[in-house]
């Protein structure tokens, strides 16, 4: 989430970040993908899309190159797929149902296809079944499925292109679900488009969907901005957490498990610098690099070390710090300074569903001997 990693004495506050600070890994529904400082992409986990995009359907164990020379500087990783941005030219690879891939087919790819369109984004979201690139003038475009409306583009038809977002406001991040999408307005409003039927898109009420960006019912500003399955969450400047959508797992962590159609204020006064959504859970970063997880823990994707879900922030069991934070599917990875993932919850090789053999209750090392990082933007 920043231009390379960082060292501040211990005892010093690490600043806020935001939403347009990239991510050197990303979590997906059951697939991991991380860059490498010099701009190589490594992906591991399930890969019976081509969503590892190193060429075959083989599932891997260890991080594996994604097939090409071309070098990137952003990744996003989704259900089954996964795009990534060099020179501000996006690729995508693995499942291109609805049209997931952007590059004007439905051909599936295991290896990285450029999106359609010519676009230079700054940022890309890939959600189940959607993506979404901000390009360099704050507009935002959306590819994929649209059955609920999450491309915003004021229809419901799935799009095999980039198709631009149905609004006036310009933008400065974006973030896609499972079948919403929010963003963050230049005018300091935050807004959401798609289904609402759970209440995700936080403006008030619960219904069908929306097809244009509305804003989302609050008078705070939100500096960072993190999309899930049907969770929305976002930070203030100072690191306050707020969550919307629903909240049977306690994935809002307000001690509740009432749904909530507006942001509601995560438990226990936290001052966080960054927050990632995934399928039923949600992780936050500390100002001192160790991380809160609260949600569904069938899997043991909060860390504290048991499959017991928690509906307030509970610490993670580590002694590593970490600088980065990504969540998706029923996994949790951290990045520490020096570059080493760490990972609990699901393995993603193996089945959703029960209680996995291999699960980790707390975060365990990754890829040992390999250092992942952002690379500087050419």
């Amino acid at each position: 989430m920043v231009e390379g990693a960082s060292v501040e004495a211990p005892g010093i506050p690490l600043s806020l970040r935001d939403s347009t600070e990239p991510s050197p890994i990303s979590v997906g529904f059951n697939h991991v993908c991380g860059l490498l400082p010099e701009g190589e992409v490594r992906c591991w986990g399930s890969n019976d899309w081509g969503q590892l995009g190193d060429g075959t359907r083989d599932a891997r164990e260890n991080p594996e190159r994604v097939s090409g020379e071309r070098l990137f500087h952003r990744i996003s990783s989704g259900q089954r797929r996964s795009c990534a941005l060099s020179e501000g030219q996006a690729f995508c690879w693995g499942s291109n149902r609805f049209g997931g891939l952007g590059d004007g087919t439905g051909d599936d790819s295991g290896e990285p296809v450029p999106v359609a369109g010519g676009h230079s984004f700054a940022a890309i979201s890939v959600g189940a079944r959607h993506a979404c690139g901000l390009d360099q003038g704050g507009r935002v475009f959306c590819w994929g499925m649209n059955r609920q409306g999450q491309l915003g583009d004021g229809t419901t038809e799935d799009r095999h292109r980039p198709t631009p977002v149905s609004a006036e406001a310009s933008f400065t991040a974006v973030a896609a679900g499972l079948e919403h999408t929010c963003a963050l307005g230049e005018d300091g409003a935050t807004y959401c488009w798609g289904s609402n039927h759970l209440g995700q898109l936080g403006h008030g009420e619960r219904s069908d969907m929306e097809t244009a960006p509305v804003p989302v019912e609050t008078d705070l500003a939100f500096s960072i901005l993190s999309v899930g399955y049907n969770v929305s969450c976002a930070l203030t400047d100072d690191g306050s957490a707020y969550c919307w959508g629903p909240n049977h797992t306690g994935a809002l962590g307000d001690g509740t498990d009432e749904l909530r159609t507006i942001p509601t204020a995560v438990d226990g006064g936290h001052a966080f610098r960054t927050i990632s959504v995934g399928q039923l859970h949600v992780c936050g970063l500390d100002q001192d690099g160790g991380s809160h997880c609260w949600g569904l823990n069938s899997r043991g994707q909060l860390g504290d070390g048991t499959r017991t879900s928690r509906n307030t922030p509970t610490r993670v069991e580590s002694e590593v710090s970490f600088d980065f934070l990504s969540v998706g599917g029923r996994q949790s990875c951290g990045v520490t300074v020096g570059g080493q993932v760490f990972c609990w919850g699901r393995d993603p090789n193996e089945p959703l569903g029960g209680e996995g053999e291999t699960d980790r209750l707390e975060p365990a090392p990754v890829a040992e001997g390999v250092a992942f990082g952002v690379p500087a933007v050419p």
